[in-house]
């Protein structure tokens, strides 16, 4: 997934998707930083990502992306 190129964007909040679609944070990256996170030991796990903005304001998610073991 590419980063935006944005001066606006902050980063980016990373979350594990759930059943119920809310999803549950398990960490953040600044805009220019790169970063690795190990998965969870469960098959079928879907991440997505929100932008932050200067402002504080989240964006909408990102598309899920399947981690599929």
């Amino acid at each position: 997934m590419a980063c935006s190129q944005s001066l606006d964007i902050l980063g980016y909040q990373i979350y594990r998707a759930s059943p119920d679609g809310k999803g549950k944070q398990i960490g953040c990256v600044e805009s220019n930083e790169r970063k690795s996170f190990a998965g969870v030991e469960a098959e079928n796990v879907s991440y997505f990502l929100t932008a932050v903005n200067i402002y504080g304001e989240e964006s909408l998610p990102s598309k899920k992306m399947p981690i599929i073991k």
